[in-house]
């Protein structure tokens, strides 16, 4: 695709609302996404350009489980029938 050259375009600086020439804007230094003039431009920031951003998320992630307590189930096994003969009460 094809655009046009801006030669003989306007455009509006995102600072200070006055109308250049579309060539004559430029990406800001500090936040690229604005289009500004020659007098607005800001230097981009040399501690924020070098900062690596702070990893988000682990490479292998586990389920978080505490040791100390045992699982919410417990696998009840009946006992076979006639292994342990009833008491007088009807219990075993």
């Amino acid at each position: 695709m094809r655009y046009a050259s801006g030669k003989n375009a306007l455009a509006i600086c995102d600072r200070c609302s006055q109308t250049y020439p579309y060539l004559d804007l430029m990406a800001d230094g500090a936040n690229p996404a604005l289009r500004v003039c020659q007098d607005c431009y800001d230097d981009p920031d040399p501690i924020i350009r070098n900062r690596e951003p702070d990893p988000q998320a682990l490479a292998h992630p586990r389920p978080d489980v505490r040791f100390d307590v045992p699982p919410p189930y417990v696998p009840l096994i009946p006992d076979p029938p006639g292994q342990f003969p009833p008491d007088e009460e009807g219990g075993q």
